[in-house]
């Protein structure tokens, strides 16, 4: 398994977790903690060529980089629809 560990400061969007998992099919993200994970199994028992592990390892560095851009993309969108809630006068989350 390939795993990636990222220690968050602060809250996380809610759904961040979940929306990643619905559109994504080989990389799965978690919340473990103070940490998100991002993980992707690769079997590699009983032996692979290594065009067969550059391709996974490839397909990982991949997942990656959409992984750091889903994130900016993400934060910016929360931010904007929380920036929108307050213009609009309605509470946002946790505020009553």
């Amino acid at each position: 398994t390939f795993s990636c560990a990222l220690r968050v400061q602060g809250e996380l969007p809610a759904g961040l977790t979940e929306r990643w998992n619905l559109s994504r099919r080989f990389g799965r993200l978690s919340q473990q903690g103070e940490f998100l994970v991002m993980e992707m199994d690769v079997i590699v028992a009983g032996g692979v060529s290594p065009a067969n592990l550059r391709s996974h390892i490839e397909l990982w560095d991949r997942l990656l980089q959409e992984f750091i851009a889903y994130l900016r993309d993400y934060s910016r969108l929360a931010a904007e629809q929380q920036g929108m809630a307050q213009d609009a006068g309605q509470p946002v989350d946790g505020e009553a």
